[in-house]
């Protein structure tokens, strides 16, 4: 008996130390085998109880140890089985492993079907990352017709045609500065690092009629406000790319007779040919507005970012105003005096480079001997010949250039007030003085003080113009032909995954704007082609005059030679998604997944919407729209979900989703700079003057040229 109990104990003890030493295999495995180890340990406690009950025999012992040593091997045998998945799922993970410093995790959404790739990004661009997308739709395309399923493609040509629908990618949460650097051309995978990419596809809408209109436009955000216009970012339904679009009230142009205006900017737009000017893609007019649609530049206007950054250095400032020069050296050879230079009329790119735009005020088929007489301009801007109404050339925009100048380096423009009318006396009667807060070199003042000559004989450029102002002694270091050709970096670049511009200040009148701008579209013109046009010649499409830019984003794929590169995942459904990386304050989220079919989204239990609402005490109108919709959907899924819906509700909840819409159109969010300086005068946007008729000109002078870096200065086309 004695010796019975020590093998017991003993076997009792090997077996502890089993089960200790494969806990992480057992824990591992599926359910099956949880309940499979369960039993074996059951069965096992019940022979150990038996072998304890039993008397003292030789039989009896032999056929204990006999139970035990099956027992025995049965668990070794299990051991074996538990370890070797473990290590076959340790070494599947090792293979899987994802490095956040070296690769996005890409969750593409594709049909219904969620897909996990983990993409490195170094030395990569855009268009490496969209070319890798298509090759993997076409591989789950491919998965599709061996499992023979009727949502996939039978044939390789169809696998194409799938491909060939897909123009861009785009976040599931619609995420405009994300999805906008996604389209983007050569643009670096740096910016994603340690984010989680959710992404679906984006797909052609092919255009049907000859000419470009409203409709083949989707209106995204307001970026910018003028006295009879607003700018939107808009998305093109064919290709999916993000455009500036610029709308003009077309009675208020009738009506004032201000048709001249509108055609001299389209003429002008359409000629610009320079890596420093916002470039034109279309033209054209409806029957309630006018329309150009440019290049959308997501770095804003240099307003803002100064209105940040307070005031440039001279390094920095040297290296803006010389692109700024070299556009406005450009202009002057194309015979056109620009007359509205501002912060508010420089835009930024996401590298950082400047670009010219807003023509509304330029005069085109200006010689060098010729002058005009409107009084247009910003009053801050404005030069004494302006003001004098005695006649004005290409020197006034030399003037520009020198108060542009002042600006960059002090942070607010010469003569600078509140009162239009002091800005206008301080202009013509007083001398320029500089901020004691502000160290400026003495070179730099006198450039300044040239170039701010309220004679336009001895002003600065006179000789030679914006040639003449680029051979003084202050751009003695600077290697033009590296800035004209972009070769330098820029001091400066903007988020390039967020806006950049006061979304609060654009915001305003958005509501109201986009409520008739849907009224008029049921009112457009059914056939642009065809339509009764009060502009003649005013149509424009720089893809039919120049052509599609080359790309190297590729849609055909050789599907032998392609590979999945999906990641094996559990089937899951998760109800939020973050899409940034740890320490951003709005993480983009996923109500819900393409695998959950057409399960309809709703809000979780009584609602953070209803949460922050009572927190923050917000009793407008807007929020209890917000509220009460937001109730109602929840009510509303639940009874979709019950099959119980009633009439009554689905027209409540409509109504509360139209009024919430139409209030609460836009999500925007302060993006006010911090005013670091208490005693710093704000600088307020400027406002824009311009004359109703056109400008008559007179010959009279005679200007010569400089012939030294012409060169760089009259096309885009530069060496490389």
């Amino acid at each position: 008996m004695h010796l019975l109990k020590n093998t017991v104990c003993n076997n009792e003890y090997q077996n502890y130390l089993n089960l200790k030493l494969n806990k992480q295999s057992i824990q591992s495995n599926n359910s099956l085998n949880h309940r499979q180890s369960i039993e074996d340990m059951l069965q096992y406690q019940k022979i150990l109880k038996g072998s304890q009950q039993s008397q003292p025999g030789k039989t009896k012992k032999t056929e204990s140890e006999s139970k035990s040593t099956n027992l025995s091997q049965i668990k070794t045998e299990y051991s074996s089985a538990s370890n070797q998945q473990f290590l076959k799922q340790k070494s599947k993970e090792e293979t899987t492993s994802y490095d956040p410093n070296k690769q996005i995790l890409i969750i593409l959404y594709y049909k219904q079907q969620k897909y996990t790739y983990s993409y490195e990004f170094k030395n990569q661009t855009t268009d490496n990352l969209y070319n890798y997308l298509i090759q993997q739709i076409a591989c789950i395309e491919r998965s599709f017709t061996k499992l023979g399923s009727g949502t996939g493609s039978t044939e390789g040509d169809q696998i194409q045609q799938e491909l060939n629908k897909i123009c861009q990618f785009q976040t599931i949460s619609k995420n405009i500065p994300y999805d906008y650097y996604l389209t983007i051309s050569g643009q670096t995978l740096d910016v994603f690092k340690g984010k989680t990419l959710q992404i679906q596809p984006f797909y052609s809408q092919p255009i049907t009629t000859k000419r470009v209109g409203l409709k083949d436009f989707t209106l995204v955000k307001c970026i910018g406000v003028g006295g009879f216009s607003r700018v939107y970012m808009v998305r093109k339904r064919d290709n999916g790319k993000f455009y500036a679009l610029k709308l003009i009230d077309k009675k208020f142009i009738l009506d004032n007779q201000k048709e001249i205006i509108v055609q001299n900017e389209r003429d002008i737009m359409v000629r610009m040919e320079n890596q420093f000017v916002t470039p034109l893609q279309y033209a054209f007019e409806t029957k309630y507005y006018i329309a150009f649609v440019l290049d959308y530049c997501a770095g804003g206007e240099l307003f803002y970012h100064l209105r940040k950054l307070k005031r440039l250095n001279e390094q920095d400032a040297k290296f803006y105003f010389v692109e700024i020069c070299i556009g406005m050296a450009y202009l002057h050879s194309q015979h056109i005096v620009y007359r509205d230079i501002k912060p508010e009329n420089i835009l930024l790119d996401l590298q950082g480079h400047l670009l010219l735009s807003d023509f509304g005020l330029s005069k085109p088929d200006m010689t060098p001997d010729d002058f005009a007489y409107s009084f247009c301009g910003s009053p801050e801007y404005m030069a004494p010949e302006m003001l004098m109404k005695t006649g004005h050339n290409y020197l006034v925009d030399c003037y520009c250039l020198g108060a542009l100048l002042y600006e960059l380096v002090t942070g607010l423009p010469p003569f600078y007030s509140h009162n239009t009318q002091e800005i206008y006396n301080s202009i013509l009667t007083e001398t320029i003085e500089f901020p004691q807060y502000v160290q400026i070199s003495p070179v730099l003042k006198d450039l300044i003080l040239q170039l701010l000559q309220k004679d336009p004989t001895e002003r600065l450029g006179q000789n030679g113009g914006v040639v003449e102002i680029l051979t003084h002694k202050w751009f003695q270091d600077v290697d033009f032909e590296a800035i004209a050709n972009k070769k330098l970096n820029t001091p400066y670049k903007p988020e390039p995954l967020k806006y950049n511009f006061d979304e609060e200040e654009f915001s305003k009148g958005d509501s109201e704007f986009r409520k008739q701008y849907q009224t008029n579209m049921q009112k457009e013109f059914q056939n642009v082609d065809t339509a009764n046009y009060v502009l003649k010649n005013f149509y424009y499409s720089r893809e039919s005059q120049v052509g599609l830019d080359k790309t190297i984003r590729i849609k055909e794929v050789n599907l032998n030679q392609i590979q999945n590169l999906a990641i094996p995942t559990q089937s899951s459904s998760p109800s939020k998604i973050q899409l940034q990386s740890k320490g951003e304050k709005h993480p983009q989220q996923v109500v819900a997944s393409p695998q959950e079919g057409k399960r309809i989204n709703r809000q979780a239990g009584k609602s953070e919407v209803y949460d922050y609402f009572k927190k923050h005490d917000l009793s407008s109108k807007q929020s209890q729209l917000l509220h009460q919709s937001t109730k109602l959907g929840h009510s509303y899924s639940k009874t979709m979900q019950q099959a119980q819906s009633s009439l009554q509700d689905l027209k409540q909840f409509k109504l509360f989703v139209d009024q919430s819409k139409a209030l609460l159109c836009t999500d925007r969010t302060n993006t006010m700079p911090d005013q670091n300086l208490k005693n710093f005068t704000e600088r307020l946007k400027t406002e824009q003057f311009g004359n109703l008729s056109s400008p008559k000109t007179i010959t009279n002078s005679s200007l010569n040229k400089l012939t030294n870096f012409s060169k760089l200065f009259t096309s885009e086309k530069q060496k490389q």
